[in-house]
C-alpha cells in the first residue's frame, strides 16, 4: 500500500476479486474426486448475498436476466428464512453449473454487487444425505457443510477437507467453517 492510498483511505486486497471469482473454478476437478469417494453432485447451486432494499434486489434480478439470456441453464432468484438473497441455477452437467455460477457473479460484481457477494453452495448426495460446498467471497476458499438431523457432522466436514486439500483451496481456519443451513438448492 502506497503513501497515496494510505492518504486518500484506499483499502488493499489479498487478491484481486479476478482471482478470487476464478478460484470458485477449482471444484470442477474436485467434482471427479467426490464422485469416486461415491458422491454425486446435484443439479443445482446457489449464490447467497446480502439483504438489500427491494430496488437493489429488483436491479439484481434484471442485471442477471439480461446478462444471461443466452446462457445455457435455468436460475431463479429466492430470499430465505433469514432475509439473505439467493440466486439459484440449474444446469445438468456439473462443469455447466459452476461455469454458470461463474459467470453470474461476474455479472454481479460488474455491476457493483460485488460487495454484497457472501458464498456460494454446491451440493452433492452421497447415501441419500447431503453434503455442500461452501465457496466464501470474502475468504476466497471453500469449506465443507454436512449437515446431520439439526446438527452438523464436524468428522466428516474434516475428513471431506483433508481429501480435497490438494484439489482446492480449503479455509484453514475451522472456525469459518460457517453452517448454511437449508440452503434452496
Amino acid at each position: 500500500m502506497g503513501l497515496f492510498d494510505t492518504i486518500f483511505g484506499r483499502r488493499v486486497r489479498t487478491g484481486s476479486d479476478w482471482e478470487t471469482n476464478e478460484r470458485i473454478l477449482d471444484i470442477s476437478s474436485a467434482s471427479t474426486m467426490l464422485e469416486s469417494h461415491g458422491m454425486r453432485p446435484i443439479e443445482s447451486a446457489g449464490i447467497c448475498f446480502k439483504p438489500m432494499s427491494d430496488s437493489d434486489f429488483e436491479r439484481v434480478i434484471s442485471d442477471v436476466n439480461e446478462s444471461m439470456s443466452g446462457e445455457r441453464g435455468r436460475h431463479k432468484y429466492t430470499t430465505d428464512e433469514y432475509g439473505y438473497h439467493w440466486i439459484v441455477v440449474y444446469d445438468d452437467e456439473f462443469d455447466g453449473l459452476v461455469e454458470l455460477v461463474h459467470s453470474t457473479v461476474k455479472i454481479l460484481t460488474k455491476n457493483g454487487f460485488g460487495e454484497r457477494l457472501l458464498c456460494a453452495v454446491f451440493g452433492f448426495i452421497e447415501n441419500e444425505n447431503r453434503i455442500y460446498w461452501v465457496y466464501s467471497y470474502k475468504r476466497g476458499s471453500f469449506y465443507p457443510f454436512v449437515p446431520l438431523d439439526k446438527k452438523r457432522d464436524m468428522e466428516k466436514e474434516v475428513k471431506l477437507a483433508s481429501l480435497l486439500k490438494e484439489e482446492m483451496n480449503i479455509e484453514k481456519d475451522a472456525s469459518c467453517w460457517y453452517p448454511i443451513w437449508n440452503p434452496p438448492l
